[in-house]
């Protein structure tokens, strides 16, 4: 779609967040009105750390454990 891909451009390169908003705004409309794409599910697992670990959050794009901003404490 090359009107996604404009705005999604227009996007990257505005700093106005009254325009940023709209831009988001109206990319959100054209998704719920084209639906390219549908979620058919979200995993849901159970992570369990011991009490002294840090930092450790979800993230549903990435399903590893990213190591970096965990520490003990």
């Amino acid at each position: 779609n090359e009107r996604v891909d404009k705005l999604v451009e227009e996007l990257i390169t505005t700093m106005d967040p009254r325009k940023r908003e709209d831009i988001c705004r109206e990319l959100t409309r054209i998704y719920y009105e084209d639906v390219p794409s549908v979620i058919v599910e979200q995993p849901l697992e159970r992570h369990y750390e011991r009490d002294w670990v840090h930092g450790w959050y979800y993230n549903p794009v990435y399903p590893g454990i990213y190591a970096y901003p965990l520490w003990k404490g």
